[in-house]
């Protein structure tokens, strides 16, 4: 038996060059079951519409709501308001100088105790040595004198 068609109008038919043709199978028979899908193998008792259908286009959108214009530019706008909030808070640019300030006093501090560490353990090599700076030291820090020495304090 034929396979029965309706046409839509303004349808094309089947055609290679033409949109893709599915076929929509109509319930002829109601103890027939329905048949779900796309696509139906024909049966002979069934009649078919032919439709085109044509592929879906996407939507056209503004530009602006495209996510390859709009994240890159909101990602520049939240740098450029809140890097200068962040510089200029009272833990950003000011406290960077005063612990650069800070750092430089601390550097200054240290190379002097530095130099009077090694100035002190020359005096301990030396007075460990040297019987000369042995009597020095006794003379200017403890202040004594040999026994045939004579001491003369003056008033001032």
């Amino acid at each position: 038996m034929p396979q029965l068609e309706e046409r839509i109008p303004g349808a094309k038919g089947p055609d290679p060059t033409a949109a893709t043709t599915y076929r929509v199978p109509r319930r002829i028979d109601p103890k027939m079951p329905a048949i779900h899908g796309p696509v139906c193998p024909p049966l002979p008792f069934s009649r078919s519409i032919v439709l085109d259908v044509q592929p879906l286009r996407p939507a056209v959108q503004p530009r602006w709501l495209n996510p390859e214009i709009w994240l890159p530019l909101g990602l520049l706008v939240f740098a450029m308001v809140s890097v200068p909030v962040m510089v200029m808070s009272p833990t950003g640019l000011p406290r960077l100088r005063h612990l650069q300030q800070e750092e430089r006093e601390t550097d200054a501090q240290l190379a002097k105790l530095t130099r009077e560490i090694q100035e002190l353990r020359a005096r301990v090599e030396r007075i460990k040595t040297e019987p000369t700076a042995v009597e020095q030291v006794a003379r200017d820090e403890l202040g004594l004198v040999r026994q045939t020495e004579v001491v003369l304090q003056f008033e001032k």
